[in-house]
């Protein structure tokens, strides 16, 4: 019985060993180099690409629905996809919608706000395109950030 029970483990950790070696060949840097293309790209465009299945999941399961659900479907579908392409480097991007969260709370609709929400998010912006500066096109953090930027200050100015 003892002997029946160590080829069965024996099997299992073979079986781990065979699937773990399987993954390995399968990395993206090693996709992205027989394609010619850096990983940070490889992982943007299979980013876009996510975008179609989601939205078609979306639309059939999750059209008129109830709100928080949908809600709980774009906040885990965008952070599951910003940590794919960007991994621990989301924190940049949370830290600003939280400030951004904080500032509206705290100062309202004013002009004060809209003033601070500026300087904070192009100074943060800056910051990050300066300490993040190569002589190469980087896809990185910044590119995204970018974007959320003009959306945080144009929030509050419409």
């Amino acid at each position: 019985m003892a002997s029946s029970a160590e080829g069965d483990e024996g099997t299992v950790v073979a079986l781990a060993g065979v699937l773990q070696s399987g993954f390995q060949e399968l990395s993206l840097n090693k996709l992205a180099t027989s394609l010619g293309a850096s990983e940070q790209a490889l992982r943007l465009i299979i980013s876009i690409f996510l975008g179609y299945p989601f939205a078609l999941f979306y639309r059939h399961y999750l059209f008129y629905k109830e709100t928080y659900l949908i809600h709980l479907f774009h906040t885990f579908t965008g952070l599951s996809i910003a940590y794919f392409n960007f991994g621990n480097q989301l924190y940049h991007s949370l830290l600003c919608i939280v400030l951004q969260f904080l500032i509206l709370r705290l100062m309202g609709r004013t002009i004060t706000a809209v003033l601070t929400t500026f300087c904070f998010q192009m100074a943060y912006l800056l910051a990050g395109y300066y300490y993040t500066a190569t002589g190469n096109y980087d896809i990185k953090w910044t590119m995204p950030h970018c974007v959320l930027t003009l959306k945080l200050i144009e929030f509050l100015v419409l």
